[in-house]
């Protein structure tokens, strides 16, 4: 399998590969790859089942086929981020962990590959592989993925007498009653920046109002925690599951380190069963969420299906005229967006002369005829 991931200002390839034999009995190494030159920024991640001790120091024979790997690595001058050792395959049968899994790079991006390390807790016999790969871009946290109160399981007692002690402790909110009434010309003045000193009280009330409710809630209010791509189908019965495999798996291992692998016949019955229950578990949690995920009709499955694919980490904003932190940006698009509004000068009524209106006398017969219209309306009492 080959991608090519685009950024604003980068782009590398990604290369998947399992070395299978096919039916003539050739792998996919001689067959695919070592005949071909890999573009630059490619990264290539592959099953390679060869043993060699380049990657696998205590392997104790070599594979046929690992020697013109290593030759075509050294031709493409790529660079091995697993760390030597470090078991990337495991299965029960086997009396220690094995290195079959690797990860390479190109030259270009040798430098930029960070942070390699091996995840056990897939439930898989092969372990997930994890690196990063640096770019240029200037990358923060996306502040729509940023951590959140969960609701849920919040102490609301707590947060009551938590957030009530934290307005008693606040001078701000304590001197509240000092500030006037605001009337209309106080509005008016916010809105075109001409009292300052009110306005520095408000910026503090709001800011004071925050921290009150911010320092109720960490004490009340358990914090949300998201990796880098959190899983919708996860649960906590997955949770234990997986911690269960994790148990049984390191009594197995350290079963073998120090006996032979027939004498671990119970580690080793145990760890299968629970990798095998764990494993079944994660694909019924897969299938009942995504079943009834795409059998919703509601609106908000949509945003819900946008927000799956959003990543952890954003671009930064450039700089707009000039401004380059937070608030300075906001207070540029606000400036921008809603500029002051025009000022119409006051008239001025010093030469100003009333018109007078001559207005005929009314007659009888004017008189006659508008009471006895037969347009009427009642008044309060009913009266016509």
């Amino acid at each position: 399998m080959a991608i090519t991931i685009k950024g604003s200002n980068f782009q590398f390839n990604l290369f998947n590969v399992y070395n299978q034999t096919n039916a003539e009995g050739e792998k996919t190494l001689p067959r695919a790859i070592l005949n071909t030159k890999l573009p630059p920024s490619s990264i290539l991640v592959l099953d390679s089942n060869e043993h060699h001790p380049l990657w696998d120091p205590l392997c104790p024979t070599t594979s046929q086929g690992a020697q013109p790997f290593i030759d075509w690595i050294e031709e493409q001058d790529l660079e091995l981020l697993n760390t030597p050792g470090v078991g990337t395959f495991f299965r029960p049968h086997l009396s220690r962990e094995t290195v079959l899994d690797l990860s390479l790079v190109t030259p270009d991006l040798a430098s930029k590959a960070t942070d390699w390390q091996t995840i056990p807790e897939t439930g898989s016999d092969h372990y997930g592989l994890l690196f990063s790969i640096q770019t240029n871009a200037d990358l923060v946290e996306n502040p729509t993925n940023q951590p959140r109160f969960n609701t849920a399981k919040a102490n609301w007692d707590t947060f009551n007498k938590e957030l009530e002690t934290a307005i008693q402790n606040s001078q701000t909110l304590q001197d509240m009653d000092q500030i006037s009434d605001p009337r209309k010309a106080d509005l008016m003045d916010l809105l075109l920046g001409n009292n300052t000193e009110l306005e520095q009280q408000l910026e503090e009330i709001g800011k004071a109002i925050t921290q009150a409710i911010q320092t109720a809630a960490n004490k009340a209010i358990p914090i949300t925690r998201l990796g880098p791509k959190p899983k919708a189908w996860w649960n906590k019965e997955l949770t234990k599951l997986r911690q269960d495999t994790s148990h049984y798996r390191r009594i197995f291992k350290e079963k073998l380190e120090t006996t032979a692998i027939h004498d671990a016949y119970l580690e080793k019955r145990d760890f299968l069963r629970a990798r095998n229950t764990y494993n079944k578990a994660i694909k019924d949690a897969k299938r009942k969420h995504w079943n009834e995920f795409l059998e919703k009709e509601d609106p908000q499955s949509i945003y819900k299906a946008m927000a799956y694919t959003k990543d952890n980490k954003v671009e930064r904003i450039p700089p707009i005229q000039g401004e380059t932190s937070f608030d300075k940006k906001c207070q540029a698009f606000r400036n921008t967006l809603f500029p002051p509004p025009p000022i119409t000068e006051a008239p001025t009524f010093t030469n100003y002369q009333e018109k007078r209106w001559d207005w005929p006398a009314l007659s009888t017969t004017e008189l006659e005829r508008a009471c006895s219209s037969q347009v009427k309306s009642s008044t309060q009492d009913q009266m016509q």
